[in-house]
Protein backbone atom coordinates (compact mmCIF):
# COMPACT_ATOMS: atom_id res chain seq x y z
CA UNK A 1 0.00 0.00 0.00
CA UNK A 2 1.71 3.13 -1.12
CA UNK A 3 2.61 6.06 1.64
CA UNK A 4 0.24 8.38 -0.97
CA UNK A 5 -2.79 6.64 -0.31
CA UNK A 6 -2.30 6.05 3.26
CA UNK A 7 -1.86 10.00 3.78
CA UNK A 8 -4.96 10.57 1.78
CA UNK A 9 -6.61 8.54 3.59
CA UNK A 10 -5.93 10.00 7.28
CA UNK A 11 -6.68 13.98 5.21
CA UNK A 12 -9.89 12.84 4.53
CA UNK A 13 -10.85 11.60 7.94
CA UNK A 14 -9.20 14.27 9.15
CA UNK A 15 -11.63 16.65 7.09
CA UNK A 16 -14.52 14.76 7.38
CA UNK A 17 -14.45 13.84 10.88
CA UNK A 18 -12.95 17.48 12.90
CA UNK A 19 -15.13 17.11 15.95
CA UNK A 20 -14.53 13.16 16.44
CA UNK A 21 -10.83 13.65 15.65
CA UNK A 22 -10.08 16.56 18.12
CA UNK A 23 -12.36 14.64 21.14
CA UNK A 24 -9.90 11.79 20.37
CA UNK A 25 -6.56 13.75 20.16
CA UNK A 26 -6.73 16.93 22.25
CA UNK A 27 -9.77 16.54 24.49
CA UNK A 28 -8.41 19.40 26.71
CA UNK A 29 -9.06 21.64 23.53
CA UNK A 30 -12.48 19.71 22.48
CA UNK A 31 -14.07 21.20 26.15
CA UNK A 32 -13.08 24.78 25.22
CA UNK A 33 -14.80 24.95 22.10
CA UNK A 34 -17.85 26.70 21.03
CA UNK A 35 -20.01 23.58 19.49
CA UNK A 36 -22.28 26.00 18.27
CA UNK A 37 -20.00 27.05 15.29
CA UNK A 38 -18.42 24.44 12.83
CA UNK A 39 -15.00 23.99 13.06
CA UNK A 40 -13.25 25.31 9.24
CA UNK A 41 -10.76 23.49 7.65
CA UNK A 42 -8.51 26.34 6.49
CA UNK A 43 -8.48 25.19 2.85
CA UNK A 44 -8.35 29.12 1.45
CA UNK A 45 -6.33 30.65 4.27
CA UNK A 46 -3.85 27.31 4.98
CA UNK A 47 0.05 29.08 4.79
CA UNK A 48 2.24 28.24 2.36
CA UNK A 49 4.36 25.88 4.26
CA UNK A 50 6.75 24.36 1.12
CA UNK A 51 8.85 26.83 -1.44
CA UNK A 52 5.81 27.36 -4.52
CA UNK A 53 2.28 27.33 -4.48
CA UNK A 54 0.01 25.80 -2.77
CA UNK A 55 -0.06 22.61 -4.94
CA UNK A 56 3.58 22.18 -3.24
CA UNK A 57 1.90 21.17 -0.23
CA UNK A 58 2.35 17.60 1.16
CA UNK A 59 -1.21 16.04 1.33
CA UNK A 60 -1.50 15.10 4.49
CA UNK A 61 -0.98 18.75 5.80
CA UNK A 62 -4.37 19.77 7.54
CA UNK A 63 -4.99 22.84 9.20
CA UNK A 64 -8.45 23.82 11.39
CA UNK A 65 -9.78 26.97 12.69
CA UNK A 66 -11.46 25.99 15.83
CA UNK A 67 -13.84 28.57 17.80
CA UNK A 68 -13.57 28.42 21.16
CA UNK A 69 -15.55 29.64 24.53
CA UNK A 70 -13.39 32.61 25.68
CA UNK A 71 -13.94 35.86 25.78
CA UNK A 72 -10.36 37.02 24.81
CA UNK A 73 -9.31 33.74 22.36
CA UNK A 74 -11.85 33.58 19.99
CA UNK A 75 -10.24 31.03 17.90
CA UNK A 76 -7.69 28.82 17.15
CA UNK A 77 -5.69 27.40 14.69
CA UNK A 78 -4.72 23.54 14.95
CA UNK A 79 -2.16 22.18 12.46
CA UNK A 80 -2.13 18.26 12.24
CA UNK A 81 0.42 16.43 10.29
CA UNK A 82 0.62 12.66 9.71
CA UNK A 83 3.60 10.51 9.29
CA UNK A 84 3.92 6.91 8.46
CA UNK A 85 7.24 5.88 6.65
CA UNK A 86 10.76 7.08 7.85
CA UNK A 87 11.47 9.10 4.25
CA UNK A 88 14.36 10.95 3.22
CA UNK A 89 13.17 13.69 5.28
CA UNK A 90 12.17 12.55 8.07
CA UNK A 91 15.16 13.27 9.87
CA UNK A 92 14.11 16.92 9.52
CA UNK A 93 10.27 16.37 11.07
CA UNK A 94 10.46 18.55 14.20
CA UNK A 95 12.08 21.11 11.91
CA UNK A 96 9.22 20.61 9.54
CA UNK A 97 6.81 20.92 12.21
CA UNK A 98 8.01 23.92 13.82
CA UNK A 99 8.36 25.74 10.27
CA UNK A 100 4.81 25.39 9.49
CA UNK A 101 3.86 25.97 13.30
CA UNK A 102 5.33 29.50 12.57
CA UNK A 103 4.28 29.99 9.61
CA UNK A 104 0.77 29.70 10.28
CA UNK A 105 0.72 31.46 13.54
CA UNK A 106 2.51 34.76 11.04
CA UNK A 107 -0.29 33.94 8.25
CA UNK A 108 -3.46 32.97 10.62
CA UNK A 109 -3.01 35.47 13.06
CA UNK A 110 -4.48 33.78 15.87
CA UNK A 111 -2.84 30.91 18.47
CA UNK A 112 -1.90 27.88 16.68
CA UNK A 113 -1.55 24.27 18.42
CA UNK A 114 0.34 21.32 16.70
CA UNK A 115 -0.36 17.80 16.45
CA UNK A 116 1.66 15.08 14.76
CA UNK A 117 0.52 11.69 14.40
CA UNK A 118 2.39 8.97 13.84
CA UNK A 119 0.33 6.04 11.74
CA UNK A 120 3.57 3.25 11.17
CA UNK A 121 6.45 2.08 12.61
CA UNK A 122 8.36 4.55 13.41
CA UNK A 123 9.99 6.92 15.93
CA UNK A 124 7.95 9.65 17.71
CA UNK A 125 9.59 12.78 17.48
CA UNK A 126 7.96 15.49 19.74
CA UNK A 127 10.10 18.43 20.05
CA UNK A 128 12.52 20.90 17.97
CA UNK A 129 15.67 22.25 19.74
CA UNK A 130 18.19 25.06 18.25
CA UNK A 131 20.97 26.85 20.19
CA UNK A 132 23.30 29.44 18.12
CA UNK A 133 25.22 31.67 20.37
CA UNK A 134 23.32 32.34 23.22
CA UNK A 135 19.35 32.31 21.33
CA UNK A 136 18.07 28.87 21.84
CA UNK A 137 14.56 27.48 20.76
CA UNK A 138 12.25 25.03 22.11
CA UNK A 139 9.28 24.25 20.52
CA UNK A 140 7.06 20.72 21.61
CA UNK A 141 4.07 19.80 20.04
CA UNK A 142 1.32 17.29 20.51
CA UNK A 143 1.42 13.38 19.22
CA UNK A 144 0.25 10.09 18.46
CA UNK A 145 1.52 7.20 18.04
CA UNK A 146 -0.69 4.45 16.54
CA UNK A 147 1.85 1.60 17.10
CA UNK A 148 1.30 2.34 20.64
CA UNK A 149 -2.56 2.39 21.02
CA UNK A 150 -4.49 -0.85 22.88
CA UNK A 151 -6.49 -2.52 20.45
CA UNK A 152 -8.62 -3.54 23.34
CA UNK A 153 -9.46 -0.44 24.31
CA UNK A 154 -10.15 0.97 21.34
CA UNK A 155 -12.38 -2.15 20.69
CA UNK A 156 -14.83 -1.27 23.09
CA UNK A 157 -14.20 2.65 22.74
CA UNK A 158 -17.64 4.48 21.69
CA UNK A 159 -15.86 7.29 19.78
CA UNK A 160 -15.98 6.68 15.89
CA UNK A 161 -12.27 8.37 15.94
CA UNK A 162 -10.87 5.35 17.98
CA UNK A 163 -12.26 3.14 15.40
CA UNK A 164 -10.51 4.99 12.90
CA UNK A 165 -7.58 4.43 14.90
CA UNK A 166 -8.16 0.52 15.25
CA UNK A 167 -8.80 -0.05 11.48
CA UNK A 168 -5.40 1.68 11.49
CA UNK A 169 -3.29 -0.07 13.94
CA UNK A 170 -4.91 -3.34 12.60
CA UNK A 171 -3.43 -3.05 8.92
CA UNK A 172 -0.24 -1.94 11.16
CA UNK A 173 -0.43 -5.47 12.65
CA UNK A 174 -1.31 -7.35 9.19
CA UNK A 175 2.24 -5.93 8.25
CA UNK A 176 0.90 -6.47 4.24
CA UNK A 177 -0.20 -10.16 4.84
CA UNK A 178 -3.07 -10.64 2.96
CA UNK A 179 -4.23 -13.30 5.17
CA UNK A 180 -4.18 -11.19 8.10
CA UNK A 181 -5.24 -8.00 6.52
CA UNK A 182 -8.80 -9.76 6.08
CA UNK A 183 -9.01 -11.32 9.07
CA UNK A 184 -8.87 -7.87 10.90
CA UNK A 185 -11.02 -6.65 8.02
CA UNK A 186 -13.79 -9.12 9.48
CA UNK A 187 -13.07 -7.81 12.75
CA UNK A 188 -13.77 -4.26 11.90
CA UNK A 189 -16.56 -4.72 9.85
CA UNK A 190 -18.22 -6.49 12.67
CA UNK A 191 -17.61 -3.23 14.98
CA UNK A 192 -18.97 -1.11 12.84
CA UNK A 193 -22.18 -2.89 11.95
CA UNK A 194 -22.46 -2.85 15.86
CA UNK A 195 -22.58 1.00 15.67
CA UNK A 196 -25.12 3.45 15.16
CA UNK A 197 -22.40 5.73 12.94
CA UNK A 198 -23.19 7.42 9.86
CA UNK A 199 -22.87 5.85 6.87
CA UNK A 200 -20.30 8.15 5.52
CA UNK A 201 -18.40 7.40 8.58
CA UNK A 202 -18.63 3.76 8.44
CA UNK A 203 -17.43 4.13 4.75
CA UNK A 204 -14.12 6.32 5.97
CA UNK A 205 -13.24 4.27 8.85
CA UNK A 206 -13.21 1.00 6.51
CA UNK A 207 -11.25 2.70 3.99
CA UNK A 208 -8.15 2.72 6.56
CA UNK A 209 -8.09 -0.76 6.89
CA UNK A 210 -7.60 -1.51 3.03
Amino acid sequence: MSDKWIDQGWKSILIKMPDEAIEFFLPDLAAKRDRSQKILFLRDEHPVINSGTDKDMRVSDACFGIPLLNDKIQRVALYVEQQHWRDENFENFALRMFEWYYRASDRLRVPVTSLAIFTGNIEEVDSYHEVCFGTEVLFKYNTYSVRYADVEELKHDKRAFAICVLAAILMLKADGLAEKREEYARVLAGILRERDYPSETKYIIATLSG
